[in-house]
């Protein structure tokens, strides 16, 4: 909590950041660690020489192997210390040509000049890498299964997850995403290494390299190379070699605005925790249904068949049953102002059921007007049916509007047929006296 708390006292977005003069030394390519010193210190987003024990303060350095957050990749995390003080780094990100560390001091003090150990979280880095790493690799794979037109749109890398945005028509089929993983995964089983080169932008196009969405590119550039077929623009962090991936999965695929798609996966033992999950899921499954995994999709099928079937029985069963029960109801209807009207309740009889009722009573009392109400799910049904001989007086949608609106619920229809609902059925005795009353001043 006291992390989260210090966290949010930072901003997000380099436009709300302290305005730094120092231009930082980069060294997190080669380097997990250094010894920068610290040039500047703000606190509530005011310049000062030192920040004490609890404040939480943007820290600039002169060299850092934190890495700050762009072109997609998050920020990295880790310590500064030294032997009076230490500085947890909650997050990293670019002022200009200023590294800014935001976190916590959680012993001494720290000031401008000090001279720190700078470590960053090894292993978290290490997982952004993969991911990173992942998304050349993918948007390799998703070129050559869909086309050359796909291009990135945007991505977001993480320690847990990628995100990649890119350009296309249609939603991804299962069978282009089993594709795009054995891509993937033919490029990570070849070991391919992984080169960087700086390079002038001119030399990078015609060595083939794609550059990428809205990211803005100096004279020199720095060029990823990930095997044979993976050449981009890139600042980011890498593996070494594809081998290093592991593996990845695509967890997830998505539109998420006009001809652009979306794809989440995880990497390395995110992607084998994934794919153990799914197993245990497809066990439970498998237990559920008395099957082995392997028979689970014909086990559904056969229930499948099995249940049209029983659903059918049952409607074959409730047609019999409502023509029993209307046989018995039609022998109940009243005479109201010279009109026959039959006013039933039905038990457990949804909508569909009442208005099959209705056509059978309709059958057994050709110059009526019918209401019927049920509840069913949790809910009052109405539905109601009205001779055509008596539509001059009588509609069947004034019938339901009647009863509804003395429910507390609405309804309405044509002057033949019409269906409407309420909350409940506890005031249906009063529904129906309301249409009687209003029958009889037809």
């Amino acid at each position: 909590r006291t992390r989260a708390r210090a966290a949010s006292n930072f901003a997000s977005t380099t436009g709300e950041l302290p305005t730094s003069s120092t231009v930082t030394q980069f060294v997190g390519y080669t380097n997990d660690t250094a010894q920068p010193t610290i040039t500047e210190i703000f606190v509530d987003g005011e310049a000062c020489q030192k920040a004490t024990k609890g404040q939480s303060a943007w820290l600039v350095l002169d060299q850092t192997p934190f890495y700050g957050e762009s072109g997609g990749q998050v920020g990295d995390t880790g310590l500064l210390s030294s032997p009076e003080s230490k500085f947890e780094v909650l997050d990293t990100q670019k002022s200009r040509a200023a590294f800014m560390h935001a976190g916590t001091v959680l012993e001494g003090e720290v000031s401008v000049g000090d001279v720190m150990s700078a470590e960053i979280n090894t292993q978290r880095r290490a997982n952004i890498r993969q991911n990173h790493s992942a998304t050349h690799l993918l948007h390799g794979a998703l070129r050559h299964v869909l086309g050359p037109h796909v291009e990135q749109k945007g991505s977001l890398v993480n320690a847990e997850h990628l995100r990649f945005d890119f350009s296309h028509g249609s939603a991804i089929s299962s069978e282009e995403i089993t594709q795009v993983e054995q891509w993937i995964d033919a490029e990570i089983r070849d070991n391919s290494p992984c080169s960087t080169t700086e390079m002038s932008m001119d030399e990078a196009i015609a060595a083939g390299a794609i550059a990428l969405f809205g990211e803005k590119y100096g004279k020199q550039v720095r060029v990823v190379k990930l095997g044979d077929n993976s050449v981009e623009l890139c600042g980011g962090t890498h593996v070494s070699a594809t081998g290093d991936l592991g593996t990845v999965r695509v967890t997830a695929e998505s539109g998420v605005a006009a001809g652009i798609r979306r794809i989440e996966a995880v990497t390395g033992a995110a992607a084998l925790s994934y794919n153990q999950q799914i197993e245990h899921q497809l066990d439970n499954v498998a237990q559920l249904l008395k099957t082995s995994p392997r028979d689970v999709v014909a086990k559904l099928q056969q229930l499948q068949i099995r249940q049209r079937e029983l659903a059918k029985q049952v409607e074959q069963l409730q047609a019999k049953l409502s023509s029993q029960a209307g046989a018995d109801m039609a022998g109940q209807a009243e005479n109201i102002n010279g009109i026959s009207v039959l006013l039933q309740t039905v038990d457990g009889t949804d909508a569909k059921g009442l208005r099959s009722l209705s056509d059978q009573l309709r059958q057994k009392l050709p110059d009526s007007a019918i209401v019927l109400a049920s509840e069913h799910s949790g809910k009052a049904v109405l539905v109601s049916s009205v001779a055509k001989s008596l539509h001059a007086r009588i509609k069947a949608g004034d019938l339901i509007s009647v009863a509804a609106a003395s429910l507390g619920g609405r309804g309405g229809g044509r002057a033949d047929m019409a269906q409407g609902g309420a909350a409940s059925l506890a005031e249906v005795d009063a529904a129906f006296t309301a249409v009687r009353e209003h029958i009889d001043k037809a």
